[in-house]
C-alpha cells in the first residue's frame, strides 16, 4: 500500500514523501497484480524508507497530490488512473507564485481536457474517412477544444470514439463479446488499451481501424443518444445520477424505494482528464464511477472563510430540507462557506442534537 505525506514548515519549504510497502520483484513486471504462482515475480521484500522518492525545499514548486504519482512510474506498475487531471492542474499552476482562495476554487471546478485534443491528432493521424458521416465525425474531434462542459459535442463524439476504438482493437486479440466489456470500462483500461494501440501498430494499419471507429461513432450516437446529431452534447452521453443506496440493496421493494429516493439523472461536465474529474462507466450512461463528491479550499491564514461544495446535502435522510440543499451549487461549481468559526457555527445552526446514556 502506497501514501504519499506531504509537508510544509515555517521557512517556506514543502516536500512530499512517498511511504509504504512497495514490493521489490525479482523481475520487475510494470503491472500489478503479478502471478504469485511464477517464483520470479515474489516479493524479495520492498523497497527500503531511503530509496522511496521524497523531495523537500524552499524552491519547489507547487506539489500536487492525484493517483498518478510520476515518481513512481515504471518502477512499480504502469496500470495507474488517468494523468490528464494532474497533468492539466501542473500546467496551471507553473509559473504562478501566489494563489488566492478564489484562484484555488476555479481551478477546482476547470472542465477541459489538454490530453483529449492531443490524443485526438495523434489517434486520427493520416486517417481518411470512408465516408461523408465519418468525416463530419473527424472534423468534429479535430475541431474540439477540450471543453468537457455538458453542452460540448466534442467531448461526447471524442469519449464514444475511444471506445469505439478501444472494442475494434482489443477484438484483433480477444473474443468479441469480452473486447466489448473491456472497452467499456472505467479508466484507466480503455487508455491502456489505445496507449499499446499506439505503440504497436503500424501507421497504416492504425490509420485503417481509426476510420472505423469513426462510422462506428457516427452510428453509435444515431442509436444510441439521438438520431439529430446537434443534440450530440457530452450532458446527453453520459449524465449522472445520484443513487440511494436502497437501489443496490435488498429485494424489489427496497430497490423501489430507493429509486424514488435517488437524485438525478441531470447533465454535468467533467472528464477523466478534467480538474474536474468524472469516471464515467458503459457509454451512453448515468452511471459515474468516480467523480468529486466533495471539494473544499482553505486559507490556512484565514480559516474561518474556508469554502466547500458537496454533491447533494448534509442529510441522509430523504425528504429533509438539507438531503440536496447544495447538490445546484456543486452541479454549478460554486462553492459553499464551511463556518469554521464557533460564533459562525453557533449563529447558523438550526438545532443541538444531545445524547444522553440511558440508565444502567
Amino acid at each position: 500500500m502506497r501514501r504519499e505525506r506531504f509537508l510544509a514548515d515555517r521557512s517556506g519549504a514543502i516536500g512530499t514523501q512517498v511511504a509504504g510497502q512497495l514490493p521489490e520483484r525479482g523481475i520487475d513486471t510494470g503491472l500489478l497484480p503479478a502471478s504469485g504462482s511464477i517464483a520470479h515475480y515474489r516479493w524479495r521484500g520492498s523497497f527500503a524508507f531511503d530509496a522511496l522518492p521524497s523531495q523537500h525545499g524552499a524552491d519547489l514548486p507547487f506539489l500536487v497530490a492525484s493517483t498518478h504519482p510520476p515518481e513512481l512510474e515504471g518502477r512499480v506498475s504502469w496500470l495507474w488512473s488517468s494523468p490528464g487531471a494532474p497533468e492539466r492542474l501542473r500546467a496551471r499552476l507553473a509559473g504562478a507564485t501566489r494563489l488566492e482562495l478564489g484562484d484555488v476554487l476555479a481551478l477546482q471546478s476547470e472542465r477541459r481536457s489538454e490530453r483529449g485534443p492531443r490524443s485526438v491528432a495523434r489517434l486520427l493521424d493520416g486517417v481518411v474517412p470512408g465516408s461523408p458521416a465519418a468525416r463530419r465525425v473527424l472534423d468534429a474531434l479535430r475541431a474540439w477544444d477540450g471543453d468537457t462542459g455538458p453542452e460540448s459535442p466534442g467531448a461526447a463524439l471524442y469519449h464514444v470514439f475511444r471506445q469505439q476504438l478501444g472494442r475494434r482493437v482489443l477484438s484483433g486479440w480477444l473474443p468479441e463479446e469480452f473486447a466489448r466489456e473491456l472497452s467499456e470500462l472505467a479508466e484507466p483500461a480503455p487508455g491502456v488499451a489505445l496507449a499499446r494501440f499506439l505503440d504497436r501498430r503500424s501507421r497504416a494499419d492504425g490509420a485503417d481501424i481509426a476510420a472505423a471507429a469513426l462510422e462506428d461513432t457516427w452510428s453509435f450516437m444515431r442509436a444510441h443518444v439521438s438520431p439529430d446529431p446537434a443534440r450530440w452534447t457530452w450532458g446527453r452521453t453520459r449524465g449522472l445520477r445520484l443513487r440511494h443506496g436502497f437501489e443496490r440493496l435488498g429485494a424489489w421493494p427496497l430497490q423501489w424505494l430507493g429509486r424514488r429516493f435517488g437524485l438525478g439523472p441531470f447533465p454535468v461536465g467533467g472528464d477523466p482528464d478534467s480538474v474536474w474529474s468524472m469516471h464515467h462507466g458503459p457509454l451512453p450512461s448515468d452511471d459515474v464511477r468516480l467523480g468529486p463528491g466533495l471539494r473544499y479550499a482553505v486559507d490556512l491564514a484565514d480559516p474561518a472563510h474556508a469554502q466547500v461544495g458537496l454533491a447533494g446535502g448534509q442529510s441522509g435522510f430523504p425528504g429533509d430540507p438539507r438531503y440536496s440543499d447544495a447538490l445546484r451549487d456543486w452541479r454549478a461549481g460554486r462553492a459553499r462557506p464551511l463556518w469554521m468559526h464557533r460564533s459562525d457555527v453557533e449563529y447558523h445552526r438550526r438545532g443541538v442534537f444531545e445524547l444522553r446514556p440511558g440508565d444502567p
